[in-house]
């Protein structure tokens, strides 16, 4: 082995050492630039030597670029088939000791290969692409999640949904809820004599999507006992086809099995898009406040169409940019003579509550105070607008009729292409042609609007 005087780097072959010590010092120095340039310098002078194509995957790694990454390995490897086992080792080019091996390199640059053709909506390609991450680094848990993520897409949702459940092998997560998990996890049987305690382990949308499988479960044990969020609980009370049951404040009280709402697809044995329960309403709709009268004149003695309107997802979710539109998206709609719009954004910016009131739309917000409240509200419009956020999935569970805009990169659970909803069959969905384009969606929205309801009923 030759250890360069320069730098940690170590390797066995005495023509690359010189190369890759050079290339370790200026990468030190913060200077990958001329790192890389110095390697591409090399190999015109040695384009035979294996270790140095693997330094300039090491330094296009640090660099981020994933394509050029995967060229060179791909490189490597026709010079040296073997090299996954024999270039196993770091080579002390990474910052972080032991980030740098081959094997670790090619799954996250074929991971980041995949990311990139799933955002394309690639979907097989990228399936293949993190199937092979997972070939070479099998403990690959960014991986994982996207391959299951992009299987449900596909609407494979058997191998999907269990690949899902390796989320319950973060130990971070598992000690969140480790006074739940200490009960044995349901495994879908029957449990008459026994107590199942549900519980909301993500977003308030994933948990009011989910809940359609508590009336499933509460056929097979003889008490249920659910854990939502507070905001959520006046909700779940209503959730059809259960016995009575008082959600548990502070303390859950006595259980026996215990499973996530996320898990009950997958423990209830939902291995196809055929098999996903979907009647609805599944949620009776709570007694809440009447629905302010419209502002808008009477056309002709015809009242306006009612239309519940949400633009924005959480603001703090990773997917905020991708999935949220432009409340001027709206404006289209909410100025047309025989619409009504009224909002059912929570969290509203000032300039976007200015914007309310000068299209004439029906701020909701501060009245919203639980998902009742808001399940109330959107029961007495005609019909909900809205992006993939809580309240698409609320107006589905009460089979209110709802209208929603899908980036062109969407959640698995409105899978590709389709503008149904197995979820929902009050659902349309309205996708966009391409990435990032909420101008055409939102046409389409109005154009359908105005095909659907030309005028509306005295």
């Amino acid at each position: 082995m030759v250890r360069s005087p320069l730098a940690p780097v170590v390797t066995p072959d005495p023509i690359a050492a010189p190369w890759l010590s050079k290339a370790a010092f200026l990468l030190q120095q913060n200077r990958p630039s001329e790192a890389i340039a110095l390697l591409q310098h090399s190999i015109l002078i040695e384009p035979t030597q294996p270790w140095i194509w693997y330094g300039m995957a090491m330094l296009y790694g640090r660099l981020e670029r994933w394509e050029t990454v995967l060229s060179c390995i791909q490189k490597l490897i026709q010079l040296e088939p073997d090299a996954l086992a024999i270039f196993n080792q770091p080579t002390g080019l990474a910052l972080n000791p032991g980030d740098d091996s081959l094997p670790h390199l090619y799954a996250v640059s074929l991971y980041n290969q995949g990311v990139g053709l799933d955002k394309q909506n690639q979907t097989e390609a990228a399936i293949a692409s993190y199937r092979q991450a997972l070939d070479i680094l099998p403990q690959f848990p960014q991986a994982t999640a996207n391959l299951s993520n992009a299987l449900m897409r596909a609407e494979q949702l058997k191998e999907g949904l269990a690949l899902q459940e390796v989320r319950w092998n973060d130990p971070d997560k598992c000690a969140i809820y480790a006074h739940i998990l200490e009960k044995p996890t349901w495994d879908g049987s029957p449990i008459f004599g026994k107590t199942l305690y549900l519980f909301a382990e993500q977003g308030f949308g994933d948990s009011i999507q989910f809940a359609r499988f508590v009336a499933i479960a509460a056929q097979r044990c003889d008490q249920i006992r659910l854990q939502a969020q507070p905001a959520l609980v006046p909700l779940l009370q209503h959730l059809t086809d259960i016995p009575p049951y008082t959600p548990p404040a502070g303390q859950e009280g006595h259980f026996d099995y215990q499973a996530s709402f996320m898990s009950l697809p997958h423990i209830l044995g939902t291995d196809t898009v055929e098999a996903i329960p979907n009647q609805v309403p599944y949620i009776a709709v709570p007694d809440g406040p009447a629905l302010p009268p419209p502002v808008k004149p009477h056309t002709e003695g015809k009242s306006p169409l009612k239309i519940g309107i949400c633009w924005s997802c959480n603001p703090d979710h990773e997917t905020f940019h991708t999935r949220s539109a432009p409340l001027e998206q709206f404006a289209a709609i909410a100025q047309d003579p025989n619409v009504q719009c009224y909002s059912v954004q929570k969290v509203v910016s000032e300039g976007d509550r200015q914007r309310l009131q000068e299209l004439g739309i029906i701020d909701l917000g501060p009245n919203l105070e639980t998902f009742a409240t808001t399940a109330a509200y959107l029961n007495q419009c005609d019909r909900v607008i809205t992006v993939d956020t809580s309240i698409a999935h609320l107006a589905g569970a009460i089979a209110k009729p709802v209208w929603i805009a899908i980036p062109f990169y969407s959640d698995w659970r409105w899978f590709r292409d389709r503008t149904d909803s197995p979820w929902y069959p009050t659902a349309r969905l309205f996708r966009q042609p391409t990435a990032g384009d909420w101008s055409s969606t939102f046409q389409d929205i109005h154009q359908a609007l105005q095909t659907q309801y030309p005028s509306q009923q005295p």
